[in-house]
């Protein structure tokens, strides 16, 4: 059985000086799940389950009262089994994640900026051939990040969410033979800027 998890998170809070005078912030996140279960005849059963839970969060203030605020949360939970007699049963799952946020929200009626991105994909693929056997996949995600900036010219607000449920099953009796693939993206995007 592999087993593979990744998890890479990144924080910047930026107070720009010069020119533009306000706050800039960016954050992300990144979550890679991975899976995989490989019965080679003989009696045998695997599983394995994962959960994890990601959040960022910013907050700053600047004069004139200039605010800035940031958050992502991200929880995916990926979860294989599989058992066989004397058959071959194979099971793959992967789950992938990302979030970005960027803004620039300037001081006193300056420019205001935000831009904002989620990705999620997901891949199962079970097989089984010879003796009898079953095997189940499931992948579920929760997303959602928002963003808001204020300062005399006004707000600006930002919000995204994805919610993802995906679930692949395969049994069959002895010589019997099957093939379950199940893939899903999706995106989000979105940005403003007030001059």
């Amino acid at each position: 059985m592999l087993s593979r998890f990744t998890l890479s998170v990144a924080v910047v809070l930026l107070v720009s000086s010069g020119a533009l005078a306000g706050i800039m912030q960016y954050q992300d996140f990144s979550v890679g799940l991975q899976e995989c279960i490989d019965l080679l005849h003989g009696h045998q059963e695997g599983g394995s389950f994962k959960s994890v839970v990601v959040t960022n969060d910013q907050c700053a203030e600047a004069p004139c009262p200039t605010l800035a605020n940031q958050h992502q949360f991200g929880c995916l939970t990926q979860n294989v089994s599989a058992s066989g007699d004397c058959g071959v049963v194979g099971v793959l799952a992967t789950l992938n994640a990302l979030g970005i946020q960027d803004q620039a929200i300037g001081d006193c009626v300056e420019p205001k900026i935000q831009c904002q991105a989620l990705t999620l994909d997901g891949i199962q693929a079970i097989t089984k051939s010879d003796g009898p056997g079953q095997a189940n996949a499931l992948n579920q995600a929760i997303l959602t990040q928002n963003q808001s900036g204020t300062n005399q010219a006004g707000n600006m607000n930002e919000q995204s969410t994805i919610m993802a449920l995906q679930q692949a099953n395969l049994r069959g009796d002895a010589c019997a033979t099957g093939l379950v693939a199940s893939t899903m993206y999706v995106t989000t995007s979105q940005s403003q800027a007030t001059y």
